[in-house]
């Protein structure tokens, strides 16, 4: 689903009527209630925290978690470990107006093992000091798409935007049409380090795809993977923070198998000097199409 509008609500709501599944409601701004006997299955009296919303879906059941209004209210971070969850906001996802925000230094949100293809969409998400909007803790099958991170509205000074969890693999990810925002370059953003940060030992990002995404003002690399395996990065903009070499995008040693294509960074109105693509890995271990540095095709350092 690209577009979250009441509209196409009340679509799904006819759908999962016929199909199987429920829909639980949640606004931890206001109206929400966690009360026992508040089932959150309708839009009229919907749950308090997306946790709640969580512990009442089943898994396999395709259940969906519509966030109505969101600032606050649960505790961080909230952790996804059903299977075929799908979790949304009902704006318009390119707004970041329905956000997730740390209360503490922690993740706003974990894709924990036990999740399977699960959906994140139309949520703007902050992040703990150190820590992130999203964490992937070895998941499969994750989708996580037109969603922001860093934005201003949504508060918190994030290290990173999406990060990976190297205990154990995580498979099967697309990460798409999303939007960084950094501290640098004008961007008026929060996220301090890289906007996706994969790069801990044991493989940790394994066939999956990073694609479409625009990533503005990141101080540190817009997308910094290691020990991945299998990885294609298509068609992402980048407005970098500084002309800094790798910035844009940096493959590291035990990177194998990726392509990478379509991309394009440079840094500010003239000519980048250095060169936003860095490849560490052995010769050949990737592969490498036409992707841009200020409008010329070049290959990585």
């Amino acid at each position: 689903m690209d577009d979250i509008t009441r509209g196409q609500i009340q679509q799904l709501l006819a759908f999962r009527k016929h199909h199987g599944g429920k829909i639980y409601w949640v606004n931890t701004s206001s109206g929400g209630s966690d009360d026992a006997n508040n089932s959150g299955l309708s839009w009229q009296a919907p749950l308090a925290t997306i946790a709640r919303a969580h512990a009442l879906c089943t898994s396999g059941k395709n259940d969906y978690i519509i966030v109505i209004d969101a600032w606050t209210g649960d505790t961080e971070p909230i952790v996804i470990t059903k299977t075929h969850i799908h979790l949304l906001g009902i704006d318009n996802p390119h707004t970041p107006y329905i956000c997730l925000s740390a209360t503490g230094d922690t993740d706003v949100l974990q894709i924990a093992s036990g999740a399977l293809n699960c959906e994140i969409s139309g949520l703007s998400f902050g992040g703990g000091a150190t820590h992130g909007g999203i964490l992937l803790n070895a998941p499969t099958g994750t989708w996580i798409h037109h969603c922001n991170f860093g934005h201003n509205y949504a508060g918190n000074t994030p290290l990173y935007g999406i990060s990976g969890d190297g205990s154990t693999n995580c498979a099967d990810t697309l990460i798409e049409n999303c939007r960084f925002y950094g501290t640098g370059n004008n961007s008026q953003g929060t996220i301090t380090g890289n906007g996706i940060s994969i790069t801990s030992a044991g493989n940790t990002f394994v066939n999956s795809i990073v694609r479409k995404n625009v990533f503005l003002g990141i101080p540190g690399i817009a997308i910094s993977l290691d020990h991945v395996l299998g990885v294609e990065i298509s068609d992402n903009k980048i407005a970098m923070d500084a002309d800094t070499l790798g910035a844009a995008i940096t493959m590291g040693a035990s990177c194998l198998g990726c392509w990478v294509d379509g991309n394009s960074a440079n840094f500010g109105d003239t000519a980048a000097v250095n060169n936003p693509y860095v490849d560490a890995a052995a010769a050949g271990a990737n592969s490498w199409g036409i992707n841009i540095k200020a409008g010329v095709t070049i290959m990585p350092s």
